[in-house]
């Protein structure tokens, strides 16, 4: 939905199911995500896992946290130590370049992880 109040532009986006094939097939990787973008820039983001019960919450300049509690992305400094989260929607020019893109990762980093829902993935990502 979108409000405009005298010349300033919120808008609310809604994902209700992150992970739509591992709910329709019950594997717990599911969640509902909500971001608010203030004149075209996102200044808000809310992750839900319903599974695990973690809310993830972020406001610009003022950080992330994980059910109220401070999150700050890993220390890995080196592409080896790096676990690499990736999706690859259906398709076939995913199903062309997907591959490429392990073929070129999988030797540099730790491993490499698909989990069907970028939601989660980016939570996790800024919890380290």
């Amino acid at each position: 939905s979108t409000t405009h109040c005298v010349g300033i532009w919120l808008l609310f986006s809604m994902v209700p199911i992150d992970g739509t094939t591992n709910f329709l097939h019950r594997i717990p990787m599911n969640m509902s995500s909500i971001a608010c973008t203030y004149n075209g820039e996102v200044v808000v983001g809310v992750i839900y896992d319903c599974h695990r019960d973690e809310l993830f919450t972020a406001i610009k300049g003022q950080g992330a946290y994980m059910n109220g509690n401070p999150i700050k992305v890993g220390q890995q400094q080196v592409i080896g130590d790096a676990i690499i989260a990736m999706g690859s929607p259906p398709g076939e020019e995913s199903m062309q370049m997907s591959p490429k893109g392990i073929q070129a990762l999988m030797p540099v980093c730790r491993t490499i992880r698909m989990l069907g829902s970028a939601a989660i993935m980016l939570a996790w990502i800024a919890n380290g």
